[in-house]
């Protein structure tokens, strides 16, 4: 059947046509309208691992925290769902996190990388020399805010990640071989390495010298990775030998927990006592696991359960095979960051594939010191298991940075599609 509008419908259907080729034209002339056009543009695979390891994490965080119904009796715990609806709504939060960082346009995040980053750093700063830090466990790391404690320094590790990908990018001639070693130092490698200087000292003032190496070691890779002087590398990576042999050395705090590195059982009531329990943990664990909920360590014995020390009650109640599959999942995280660097830089996108390896080299360094941590072949560290451990902020962060790799992979497919307007970062 023909259906023909009268003549007010038709005066009316013009009108809306070309309100909407206005707004259209408006729209791609930002660079947004045509990359919206085409279909949806995102890896679902890697979205699929993503929500998977955050689903093992509250079935985990919930296995590992029940035990606390019995014992703890703060006045803000709300029974046995306590830790699990927490990390649920910080869950929900993260997810959103995720999705703006996915809309916001890199080139956006290349111009206010530096603003960013002063704003972290300075919300650390504010945390360490005020009285607004929480101590917690005689570290000054958190921030109150309401029911909740936040910890600055999970944002700063994304916000170095992106300045030092934009530094690299502005000052690239400078940071190469090629160039005269003074000028390359006065030019580019002092001012880095002065805010690099700046970073460590407010974060070891906490202290938090985990995130501290995790942080510096994420940009000197950043750094390598642009061609960088290997006389300078070989410099700085002396230096930092020299001072961490020092601290061990004279810092009764990091005496206590390198002794218990080396020998956990010698002083098992003591410094070695997180240690210990976790390998009892992953011994008891075997191939199979005891299975789910049946982890005895994490009944006060293993402190920490379901924080630093999850995955050892991973390896406890599913065995090899669940610590395996976990292992897989991030590596495979990982490779996909890489990947999508290497996309980038066919693209001559040297600040996404900067920003996109940087993630996947953040990502790689915490989940190898957490784990290494749990099977005794690193020193006790203060780190979360990125996605899987309780930590509100730790896990909002987290797939804020992830957000941010869906976001480049996003910008790369729309410029294989030979869309151009406002995408990528192309002036150095």
């Amino acid at each position: 059947m023909n259906l023909t509008l009268p003549n007010w419908g038709q005066t009316l259907l013009s009108k809306y046509q070309r309100w909407m080729d206005t707004w259209r034209g408006r729209w791609q002339g930002r660079g947004f309208g045509q990359a919206r056009e085409t279909p949806l543009n995102v890896d679902l695979a890697l979205l699929c691992v993503i929500l998977a390891l955050v689903s093992i994490g509250l079935v985990m965080v919930y296995s590992a925290s029940i035990a606390f119904d019995r014992t703890w009796r703060a006045s803000h715990y709300d029974g046995p769902f306590h830790f699990v609806m927490r990390q649920g709504v910080c869950a929900f939060a993260g997810f959103g996190a995720m999705w703006l960082a996915a809309q916001v346009p890199m080139r956006l995040l290349f111009r206010f990388a530096p603003l960013l980053a002063a704003g972290a750093l300075g919300l650390c700063v504010l945390v360490t020399f005020t009285s607004a830090g929480m101590v917690v466990n005689g570290s000054k790391r958190w921030l109150g805010l309401y029911k909740f404690a936040v910890q600055p320094t999970e944002l700063l590790k994304l916000m170095a990640i992106l300045f030092t990908a934009r530094f690299i990018h502005k000052n690239a001639a400078w940071l190469s071989k090629g160039e005269s070693f003074k000028q390359s130092l006065l030019r580019a490698h002092l001012p880095l390495f002065a805010c690099f200087m700046l970073l460590a000292f407010v974060l070891i003032r906490q202290p938090d010298y985990g995130s501290t190496v995790v942080i510096l070691t994420v940009c000197l890779t950043m750094l390598f990775l642009a061609n960088w002087d290997y006389r300078l590398v070989l410099t700085f990576v002396i230096l930092a030998a020299l001072l961490l042999a020092f601290a061990i050395l004279n810092v009764k705090y990091l005496k206590g927990r390198f002794d218990g590195y080396i020998d956990p059982f010698a002083n098992e009531a003591g410094s070695g006592y997180q240690l210990a329990h976790s390998l009892y943990a992953l011994g008891r664990g075997g191939i199979f696991g005891v299975g789910l909920g049946a982890s005895i360590e994490k009944i006060l014995y293993l402190p920490e359960a379901h924080t630093d020390f999850i995955f050892a009650v991973i390896g406890e109640e599913f065995g090899f095979l669940g610590t395996a599959l976990m292992i897989s999942l991030f590596a495979w995280v990982v490779w996909r960051a890489f990947a999508v660097g290497q996309r980038a830089t066919m693209q001559g996108q040297a600040y996404l594939a900067l920003v996109a390896q940087g993630i996947g080299m953040w990502l790689a360094l915490q989940v190898i010191i957490n784990m290494g941590v749990n099977i005794g072949m690193l020193p006790t560290k203060g780190l979360t298991l990125p996605l899987i451990s309780y930590g509100g902020t730790s896990l909002i962060v987290s797939l804020l940075t992830l957000g941010v790799l869906l976001r480049i992979d996003r910008e790369l497919r729309w410029l294989e599609q030979g869309y151009q307007h406002g995408l990528g970062v192309q002036d150095a």
